[in-house]
C-alpha cells in the first residue's frame, strides 16, 4: 500500500506522482523576486562622526527601562483619504451581491494621530 503525503493529498504545491513539480520550477521561486521591495535606512557621511554618536544617544532611549515617573510616549502619523459614493450602491438581492460602482467623490483628507507607550503597550 502505497500512502501520498499531505501535498500530494491536498493540492498543495509539491511533487506529483511522476516526480515533477507540479506548477513548474519558476512557481516555487516566485516569491522570492520583488524588484520593487527595497529596504531603506540612513546612511551617515563617513566625515559626519557627530551624527552616529547622536543617533546612539536617541537609540539608548529605547533600551531604558520602564519608570512610571518618566513615561516614554511616542508619537505615530498617517493621512486618509475620505471618498463617499458618486452613485447609490445596488441594494442585494437573491442571488446577487451588493454592487458598488467603482467613481468615487473626493470628501478631503483627515490626519491621524496616535501617541502611544510602547513599555506598557498603552494608546
Amino acid at each position: 500500500m502505497v500512502l501520498a503525503t499531505a501535498s500530494q493529498q491536498y493540492g498543495r504545491v509539491g511533487l506529483c506522482g511522476s516526480g515533477v513539480p507540479r506548477n513548474g520550477a519558476w512557481d516555487l521561486r516566485k516569491n522570492e523576486l520583488k524588484p520593487w521591495r527595497n529596504q531603506q535606512w540612513v546612511i551617515p557621511p563617513q566625515t559626519n562622526a557627530a551624527f552616529v554618536s547622536r543617533m546612539g544617544e536617541v537609540l539608548d532611549v529605547y533600551t531604558r527601562p520602564y519608570d512610571p515617573k518618566r513615561p516614554m510616549a511616542c508619537m505615530d502619523e498617517t493621512s486618509k483619504q475620505l471618498v463617499g459614493e458618486a452613485r447609490l450602491p445596488i441594494p442585494s438581492r437573491r442571488g446577487y451581491l451588493q454592487r458598488h460602482d467603482d467613481e468615487y467623490v473626493r470628501s478631503g483628507v483627515s490626519n491621524f494621530f496616535t501617541l502611544f507607550e510602547p513599555l506598557r503597550t498603552r494608546r
